[in-house]
């Protein structure tokens, strides 16, 4: 019986483990790196809950056991396996108290289920879902291209041709967001400036949370997701579940690590990021301030007035012939070489007939397009759900520029980088923008 108690007692140790949220971070302390992967997908299929059950019902039934045995033969034995037994008990109970406290605080976020089978399945399908996404969008291997915080429409006037651009700022973009964006900056705002000696500083394009003179966090709007850039280093947190990517753009150097987010599960996350920082910093946690900040929307011409947004207007030249383009590849570096973004953005035709799809937006590079489509085909979004390039939940793609392109293809997406059009355009293909 002592042993049985003894064996429960490791199995508690694993599941402390496994439940604390820094898993990965244990593995690296005890020097058990080949158990990384195995714990991040532990904790990201939500086995943890059914560890703890498995574990409290071993527990009393061990008690049951303990205390029968107690009853029969009073010895000094029985009578320690009966208190160990009754302890390991009491943990498991007050383990299950913070979990599932834990789990009704989460549960009382605006739209979420509040049955905690139905709001755990959902959580989990969530998930699962974002890792797939993640295949696609995830940089590991390569870092993830900057995105131009611009609008670009291009004008004929009087026979010439201008390009407009809309330059947006980082307020402008956050007076624009959804309210589910407002309210995940709103919340890891609070829970950023609740370290002491934290200080906050918004620029055109991110807002900057120092610590002195050191740079530990910063908030940016990249398309219509905010995304938070931490100074951490991308080795620490490699094979755990905060999917983070690098950022190697010059102004992110300091904090190099970007995490996008998606939904209240990565914005839970991003507070265990923060966390990491602080610990990395010696930063001390006080009260969250809680401030309510708020963003209410406008349209492009007020933020013009408030000069929240810039508006660019150059003379470009005439596009040179489609026909003319006789490249059998390219790069993205020859792509610049040998196109302007100017000349580019009057290759992109609006598609005014095609079909209107709803869903989330994904990114995908046009080396995979390289790689899954032959010469002459139409690559839509219904093609990519097709291939299965893209989840079948996203319905709105930009393309991005990356590796080689060697093959002519009519794309038809929702969003471009230039530096891609430039690379279609250039091996004979076309770009138009999908509604």
């Amino acid at each position: 019986m002592f042993v049985l108690v003894i064996l429960e007692l490791l199995y508690l140790a694993l599941y402390f483990i496994l439940w604390y949220p820094k898993a990965g971070a244990v593995a690296d302390k005890l020097k058990l790196g080949a158990l990384k992967p195995l714990l991040a997908k532990i904790v990201l299929f939500g086995f943890i809950d059914l560890l703890l059950l498995v574990g409290s019902a071993a527990s009393v039934l061990i008690f049951i056991l303990a205390l029968a045995a107690l009853a029969v033969y009073a010895t000094p034995i029985s009578i320690a396996t009966f208190v160990l037994a009754f302890l390991v008990m009491a943990a498991y109970g007050v383990l299950i108290f913070f979990r599932w406290k834990k789990r009704g605080e989460e549960g009382e976020t605006a739209g979420e289920p509040k049955d905690p089978d139905i709001k755990e399945t959902a959580a989990l399908a969530e998930e699962i879902s974002e890792v797939k996404e993640d295949k696609v969008t995830e940089a590991t291997a390569e870092p993830v291209e900057e995105e131009k915080d611009e609008e670009v429409l291009v004008v004929t006037e009087n026979g010439a041709t201008f390009r407009i651009q809309f330059v947006k700022s980082f307020t402008a973009k956050l007076i624009q967001s959804s309210d589910e964006t407002k309210r995940y900056y709103r919340e890891l705002k609070n829970e950023i400036l609740s370290y002491k000696g934290i200080n906050s500083r918004a620029s055109w394009n991110y807002e900057s949370f120092n610590f002195g003179r050191k740079q530990a966090v910063k908030i940016a709007v990249r398309g219509k997701t905010l995304c938070l850039y931490f100074a951490l280093d991308m080795k620490d947190l490699k094979g755990s579940k905060y999917r983070v990517e690098l950022c190697e753009s010059a102004k992110y150097a300091a904090v190099p690590c970007m995490y996008r987010i998606r939904n209240d599960h990565r914005c839970e996350y991003a507070k265990d990021l923060i966390a990491m920082v602080g610990e990395k910093f010696g930063l001390v946690k006080g009260k969250n301030p809680n401030k309510e900040y708020s963003f209410p929307y406008e349209d492009n011409a007020a933020l013009l007035a408030k000069g929240l947004i810039k508006e660019v207007k150059s003379k470009i030249a005439q596009p040179v012939a489609n026909e003319h383009i006789h490249l059998k590849s390219v790069t993205v570096s020859e792509a610049d070489a040998q196109m302007t973004d100017e000349v580019a953005a009057t290759f992109i035709e609006d598609d005014v007939n095609g079909k209107a799809y709803s869903g989330k937006k994904g990114i995908i590079n046009i080396d995979v397009l390289s790689a899954n489509f032959s010469d002459g085909d139409t690559v839509d979004i219904e093609a990519l759900w097709e291939k299965k390039l893209v989840p079948a939940n996203v319905g709105r793609v930009k393309l991005l520029a990356r590796g080689s392109l060697d093959k002519a293809l009519n794309v038809d997406l929702q969003d471009y980088s230039l530096q891609a059009v430039k690379m279609i355009v250039l091996v004979g293909g076309t770009v138009h923008r999908a509604k």
